[in-house]
This record gives C-alpha cells, sequence and structure tokens, in this order.
C-alpha cells in the first residue's frame, strides 16, 4: 500500500498546479488533445517565459507528459492526478452524506 504522507503530498501538490487561472486555462486547452508550446502561449495569452514556468509547475505535478519531436515540443494532459482528487473529493462525499445521514435519517426518506 502506497505510503499516505507521499499521497498527501502528491495531491497537495495536485491541487496547487490547479489553483491557478492559467494553470487551469493550459489544461482545458490540453483536454483537447496535445498541443505544441507555441500554440499554448497564444491560447493562454501569455509570454513564453512564463508558459515555461507554469509548464513546469503542472510537470512537476505529474498533469503534463512533455515529448520532443524535432524542433516541437507537445504537451499532452496526464489524467492521473484528476483523478485521484475526484477520489478525494468523493471519499469527503460519501462521509459527509453517512454523517448526515446518521444526525437526520429522515432527511434522507425525504429526498
Amino acid at each position: 500500500m502506497e505510503n499516505e504522507f507521499l499521497k498527501a503530498h502528491r495531491l497537495t501538490a495536485t491541487l496547487r498546479a490547479v489553483a491557478h487561472p492559467t494553470r487551469r486555462s493550459i489544461l482545458r486547452s490540453l483536454s483537447k488533445g496535445e498541443a505544441v508550446v507555441s500554440f499554448l502561449a497564444l491560447v493562454t495569452h501569455i509570454t513564453p517565459p512564463m508558459l515555461s514556468k507554469h509548464l513546469k509547475v503542472l510537470e512537476r505535478a505529474g498533469l503534463i507528459h512533455r515529448e520532443v519531436q524535432g524542433h516541437y515540443r507537445f504537451i499532452s494532459l496526464r489524467m492521473a492526478p484528476l483523478l485521484e482528487i475526484i477520489d478525494w473529493i468523493e471519499t469527503l462525499r460519501a462521509s459527509v452524506d453517512a454523517r448526515d445521514h446518521r444526525k437526520h435519517p429522515k432527511r434522507r426518506q425525504l429526498s
């Protein structure tokens, strides 16, 4: 079983990475398919040096994969870290639902 500390650290890195609107915009663009770095600079309206900084944060969080083909640098989205966020949210939701059901059992029946 994976170390819970490492799992929590990875989740924190992912949440920090997606907290910035520019990085979310990059991820949204990549959700449509892989892209070259120059295209991402155009659609995000930021300078190449700033884009590079954002891509490094996303890469450290495991959210993107970079591949060099000749003179082009392709970036693709990696879903695994996002799925971990979804799992974490679902776990919280299940805990809250169970707590609410114990506190107010009749409320469930009305839904």
